[in-house]
């Protein structure tokens, strides 16, 4: 049985050594991977990109990664301070509901630009060998034949390169452990 002294310590110490950030708003389909101190958002023309950083990636750019196809966020401004915030899918999620989720977390949608931003940034916190999806509103996302197509940012499992590529929008729900989703935050 606990003492009133042992619970007056515990409940110093956990007003001592708490952490001033606000907590991660509790879901359960998502858990927190990765979350990185304030850093500097700088002006990344997503062609430049593809070009300059095109040899890291040992299995390819897919085309649809293009500045025509991803216009550039308005909330990542050149200059500013963010957080970047790697989340795990750890129940079956619906692409909504990932985009529900961020917003609640206040967080920014990335698209192709953030993710790239991202992997220039943080790369060696990517998961190894899991695919990060960087998602956008629906309307800002471009289409093709499979339907809207959402970047996705991954270090292959082999250990061999990066992929930067576009899956779908459509098609059911995203797999627990299997996919990560990035977003951007305020600090």
């Amino acid at each position: 049985m606990r003492t009133l002294f042992s619970i007056l310590l515990s409940l110093l110490c956990k007003v001592l050594f708490s952490q001033t950030e606000p907590p991660v708003i509790s879901n359960d389909k998502f858990e927190m991977y990765f979350k990185s101190e304030p850093l500097k958002i700088s002006d990344l023309s997503l062609d430049a990109f593809v070009k300059n950083h095109g040899p890291d990636f040992m299995y390819g750019i897919e085309s649809c990664i293009t500045e025509a196809n991803f216009p550039k966020s308005d909330s990542l401004k050149p200059g500013t301070m963010k957080r970047i915030q790697i989340f795990r899918i750890i129940k079956p999620a619906t692409s909504q509901e990932c985009v529900d989720f961020i917003k609640k977390q206040g967080g920014i949608l990335p698209g192709a630009h953030g993710l790239a931003m991202a992997y220039v940034l943080i790369k060696s916190k990517f998961p190894f060998g899991f695919p990060i999806l960087g998602f956008e509103e629906q309307k800002n996302l471009p289409t093709d034949e499979r339907g809207i197509r959402i970047p996705v940012i991954g270090y292959y499992h082999d250990g061999r390169g990066f992929c930067f590529d576009c899956d779908t929008w459509e098609g059911g729900y995203w797999k627990p452990y299997k996919h990560f989703i990035l977003f951007f935050s305020d600090p």
